[in-house]
């Protein structure tokens, strides 16, 4: 039997944050109700950006057609603004269920120092592949961040993961320019890129302001 292969949510979730801009109504439930559309399929997700693949995605007439007004850009290569240059922070981050008496899940042991080990063997090779498209510096945090957070369920989405990273980058005084690394205990389900399908994703951290 062959093994089932995970992908990056990468590009799914990206396209569906550009979809809620310009027709929300391909991925907004309620929206979609009232539209009298259905929202697309994590698989529509995320190959809608791609007119050659569309195609064959299985979109209905009514789909298409709120597609079609949809603007997604396209970008080189080669950054203008440059790769990424700063310090990859790893989080020990368990998970506090507070609809099932406060019951702790924590990453299994060991796991964060092995991913430090492994991050830190791995970022010269990756940083040789991508010289080619232009100048970075990365470098790997010895020193794992720690934090818990509260959930009502074993579920969260991405909103909450981005709002845990900002409170966290927030309390340890990390700089909008380095990366918080976030890994997901097997008995966690992010329902924005469940991980029965999708091995992770990136995305761009974006801290709040106050006035």
């Amino acid at each position: 039997m062959e093994k089932h292969k995970r992908i990056s949510a990468t590009r799914m979730l990206k396209n569906a944050n550009h979809l809620l801009g310009q027709a929300p109504q391909l991925v907004d439930p309620e929206l979609a109700q009232k539209a009298g559309i259905e929202i697309l399929k994590p698989a529509q997700l995320r190959v809608v950006h791609d007119p050659s693949r569309v195609k064959s995605a299985g979109l209905s007439e009514r789909q298409l057609k709120a597609l079609s007004s949809v603007k997604f850009e396209t970008r080189s290569l080669k950054f203008d603004t440059g790769l990424f240059s700063g310090t990859v922070h790893v989080v020990d981050l368990s998970f506090r269920i507070t609809g099932q008496n406060n019951q702790i899940i924590p990453l299994p042991a060991n796991t964060i120092p092995i991913v430090i080990e492994y991050l830190t063997l791995a970022v010269n090779s990756v940083s040789q592949y991508t010289s080619q498209y232009g100048s970075h510096s990365v470098t790997i945090s010895q020193i794992p961040l720690v934090a818990q957070v509260d959930v009502p369920t074993t579920s969260y989405n991405n909103g909450w993961l981005k709002n845990w990273v900002n409170t966290i980058a927030a309390d340890a005084n990390i700089p909008p320019t380095d990366c918080i690394c976030i890994l997901n205990p097997l008995s966690m389900v992010n329902s924005s890129a469940p991980n029965a399908e999708y091995g992770g994703f990136t995305a761009k951290r974006i801290a709040p302001t106050f006035s």
